[in-house]
């Protein structure tokens, strides 16, 4: 790919909370955005899925290398508004965050990735790495995001990368 190619690409991540306090949102997505925004990309944080909804209807929305949406603390059901955010954006990559990775959900398979709060910053360093990766070469087979992220908590089933 020519490195003209690799430079147009989004270089933006999206961090959506599902915090019905503020504090729980700051303390949360902001430490998150804060590593990221340090590996030299963007971030743009949203209070609660129904924000990024709104986020995505606009014209001006960008599609991110990735969209962190925090499935607990339930505002509203995670995953069925990270099901709704799939719709919208069917080829959109995910990266699942939960205090409460046990949760069951029919929807717990769309995501790319998975992370378990707390989290250890080098864990986030690693997914975001491989999402980059993953976004400017347009390959992953899967085998690589299982040994960065936690899917190991979470009750996957027949998972398989959903972006390729």
């Amino acid at each position: 790919m020519a490195t003209e190619d690799i430079m147009q690409k989004s270089r933006v991540f999206h961090i959506v909370g599902n915090h019905a306090d503020a504090c729980s949102f700051i303390r949360d997505c902001s430490y998150i955005s804060e590593i990221i925004d340090d590996l030299g990309f963007e971030t743009l944080l949203f209070n609660n899925p129904h924000q990024y909804i709104d986020y995505i209807d606009n014209p001006k929305f960008e599609k991110p290398i990735a969209a962190f949406v925090n499935v607990s603390l339930s505002l509203v059901n995670g995953y069925e508004r990270l099901n709704r955010i799939s719709t919208l954006v069917p080829d959109m990559k995910f990266v699942v965050i939960s205090r409460e990775p046990e949760t069951k959900s029919e929807y717990i398979d769309l995501a790319c990735m998975y992370l378990k709060m707390p989290f250890s910053p080098d864990k986030l360093i690693g997914i975001v790495s491989n999402l980059v990766r993953c976004h400017i070469f347009s390959l992953s087979d899967g085998t690589r995001c299982a040994s960065l992220d936690d899917r190991k908590y979470f009750p996957l089933h027949d998972w398989s990368c959903p972006g390729f």
